[in-house]
Order: C-alpha cells, then sequence, then structure tokens
C-alpha cells in the first residue's frame, strides 16, 4: 500500500496540474501498480468519469492496494456513479482491511455488529475490530475492548481470555498485570483451557501479585484435564523441579492476586466421578455446538441446561446471560436470578458477588435487599474473595 503522505502529495500533484504530462499514472496502472491505478482513478472522479474511475480504482485493488479497495467499497455502498451495491461494498472493504486499511477493519466490524445493512455477525465483528486494532486503530482497539468485557461480564471464556492479553500487552488500555491475571484466571473458571494454562503461569511467576507455585501446579492440571498439552508439560516440569507443594494458608490466600481453583471438600467416589464426566460432556458438547451456531442452537442450549441441573458452574453462568439478554427464550431478570444463584451454591464466587450487587442496589427488577446483599456477601467473603469482604465490610457499617 502505498504511504498515505505520498498518495496525499501524488494527489495534490495531479489535480493541481489535470495532467499526466509527468508521469503516466494509467500505464503504471496497466503495469501493476495499484498505488498509481488509486491516483488515476481520483483523476477520473475529479472529471466526474465516475464509471472510469471505478474500473481503476477496481484494477488497484487487484493489485491489493488497500486504499483502492476501499475507495471502490465507498462508491458501491453510497452509490455514486454507481448502482448502489452493500454485498459488494462488503467486499472490497474486507479486502481492504486484508490489505492493511486498518480504517476499513474498523468500519466493516461496526457494520457486522450493528447488523448495518448486512447480517448481524457478532463474532465477524469482534475479529475485524481485533485485527483493527492490531494495526494500530486506536477504534479497533477500543470497540473491541467494550466487546470483549461485555461478554466476558455475560460469562464468555474467550473474551476474558482474550482481555486479559490486552491488558497484559497494554494494547488499546493501560498495561495492568494483576487485571491481566484475574480475567485468565476468571476464563478458566469458565471452562477455558487454555485460561487455566495462562492462570498457572501467572502464579508460577507473580505476575500480577503474590507467586504461589502449589495453586499454579492445581491450574496447570486443571488444564491438562481439559486436553491442553501445554498445561500437561507445565505441570509435569512443575512437579519435577518442586518437592510436593504444601497448601496454602488463609494468609497468603487472601494476598493472591486472584482466587484459586475450587477444591474438593471430601474425597470423590466412583459415583461422583462418574456423573461428572457425564456433566463436563453435556457442557462440552453445548459448547462446540454453540460456538458452530448462529443464533440460538436448542440443543446446546438443552444441553447447557442439563449440565447446570446437575451443578455445572459455567453452565449456569451461560444461562444467566442467556436468561439477561432473551437468548433462546423470553428475557427474564427472575429466570437470571435462578442460575446465577445455581452457580452460587455451588460455590461460584463470582455469582455470589454478582447476586450481592444486585440486591444491593436493586438492579434487574430487584428491590434492594440489605440483608440478601450481605448473604451473598458474606458467602464468598468467606471463600477469600476480597472484594465481598470490603462490600460486606461497607455495608455492615
Amino acid at each position: 500500500m502505498m504511504n498515505k503522505w505520498l498518495l496525499t502529495l501524488l494527489t495534490t500533484l495531479l489535480l493541481s496540474t489535470n495532467s499526466f504530462a509527468d508521469f503516466d499514472f494509467e500505464k503504471a496502472c496497466n503495469e501493476g501498480r495499484g498505488d498509481a491505478c488509486s491516483v488515476a482513478a481520483l483523476a477520473y472522479q475529479k472529471k466526474n468519469n465516475n464509471s472510469k474511475a471505478l474500473e481503476f480504482f477496481q484494477k488497484g485493488c487487484i493489485y491489493r492496494d488497500a486504499n483502492s479497495c476501499a475507495k471502490s467499497a465507498l462508491m458501491y455502498e453510497s452509490g455514486r456513479g454507481v448502482n448502489k451495491n452493500t454485498a459488494k461494498a462488503v467486499d472490497f472493504y474486507g479486502k481492504a482491511c486484508e490489505y492493511g486499511d486498518t480504517d476499513s477493519c474498523n468500519y466493516l466490524g461496526a457494520k457486522y455488529y450493528n447488523g448495518d445493512g448486512i447480517k448481524q455477525n457478532v463474532a465477524m465483528s469482534i475479529k475485524l475490530f481485533q485485527t483493527a486494532c492490531n494495526g494500530g486503530n486506536a477504534d479497533g482497539c477500543q470497540n473491541v475492548i467494550k466487546l470483549y468485557q461485555a461478554y466476558c461480564d455475560g460469562g464468555h471464556a474467550f473474551s476474558c481470555n482474550a482481555l486479559g492479553a490486552m491488558y497484559f500487552k497494554g494494547q488499546g488500555v493501560n498495561k495492568n498485570a494483576g487485571r491481566a491475571a484475574e480475567l485468565v484466571v476468571k476464563s478458566c473458571n469458565l471452562g477455558d483451557a487454555n485460561g487455566c494454562y495462562l492462570s498457572g503461569i501467572a502464579y508460577e511467576q507473580g505476575v500480577g501479585g503474590t507467586q504461589n507455585l502449589n495453586t499454579a501446579l492445581q491450574y496447570y492440571q486443571k488444564s491438562c484435564q481439559m486436553q491442553n498439552d501445554k498445561g500437561c508439560k507445565a505441570a509435569q516440569k512443575l512437579q519435577s523441579t518442586t518437592q510436593e507443594p504444601k497448601q496454602p494458608s488463609s494468609q497468603s490466600h487472601s494476598q493472591a492476586p486472584v482466587a484459586k481453583p475450587e477444591q474438593a471438600t471430601k474425597p470423590a467416589t466412583i459415583t461422583d466421578h462418574r456423573q461428572q464426566n457425564e456433566t463436563e460432556a453435556f457442557y462440552s458438547q453445548a459448547l462446540k455446538l454453540a460456538n458452530t451456531t448462529e443464533g440460538c442452537n436448542r440443543e446446546a442450549y438443552d444441553l447447557f441446561k442439563q449440565a447446570a441441573n446437575q451443578g455445572h458452574i459455567e453452565a449456569s453462568n451461560t444461562l444467566a446471560f442467556y436468561a439477561a439478554k432473551g437468548f433462546c427464550e423470553a428475557k427474564s431478570y427472575s429466570r437470571m436470578i435462578h442460575w446465577y444463584e445455581n452457580a452460587a451454591n455451588h460455590g461460584d464466587t463470582n455469582a455470589m458477588f454478582t447476586l450481592g450487587k444486585i440486591y444491593e442496589e436493586g438492579d434487574y427488577d430487584q428491590h434492594a435487599d440489605k440483608d440478601k446483599a450481605l448473604y451473598w456477601f458474606e458467602k464468598c467473603a468467606k471463600q477469600g474473595k476480597q472484594g465481598c469482604q470490603k462490600a460486606y465490610n461497607r455495608l455492615r457499617r
């Protein structure tokens, strides 16, 4: 793609002289110079010869000139000199994005997110915003951060993981290793194997807070149980280089940057393992179906319910998100509360904290109820979640 300053210089020269005397841009275009095609097209636009302008913009796009692709898209989208054609506009914006125009990536991402002239596709919008951000587009970074945050809050594991990576790199946000660690742990607790592996790294290296090899090993093992090879190798390496780790004290846990995985309170029986395997199978199958289908997948929804009814925390959180958004069934805050309570009653401190905030503030059509808020804040505070302890202390005053 031609440097923007050079394109501007050439365009200014061309439009001020109205002549190809100094340089034959059409000839250069026909010889494969995409940037020359773009300048030649602009000359024809100045003469109000839009059909010829489009011809050269499209030729420039064939030669992988991003500006030519973007200009072709704009002509089709606006109907300037050609019949409006949204499908062709989207195709050319996509090519402009592919060839490095981050503004086109961001713009097309917004069109997919809003369903502006095309079928809404949030997954595609996130991909395009992320591409724009990776190319240094500040608007793209802000857009993808907002979406990752919203979906992470709703229980989407990958979004938490991706957002954590952005905080760790300082991409579009101030670099914050502690926040990054919190987010990858949340993604792990929502069922993301790579999030568990990254949580292990965070605790092994002390990223964002206290180093804790015991907790690191637990996360690596959890990742390994989810068939993550990197987690298995990391667990083996950590076990081979350290003695059998001791259980962390309550003091070290309270100082840790993020919560450690849920621990079993009693030995698991064969029946327990069978039910856990069945529940995890329901959830894994539901995720596969949901991630390969646009819109509601009823089979996935039913599998999420089966897993949630057997105590699966991530499935319960997913259903709470669905209920709040009106996904697969009519929006219902009471159903959302039901699934958050289900997750909380099976040990999810994030759900406990969410319920505490709902009852404290009277959100989601619930009456403010200090006693209920205190109940949930106290319950998760006893499990070591610092935010709950602070909320409980504040509300008790």
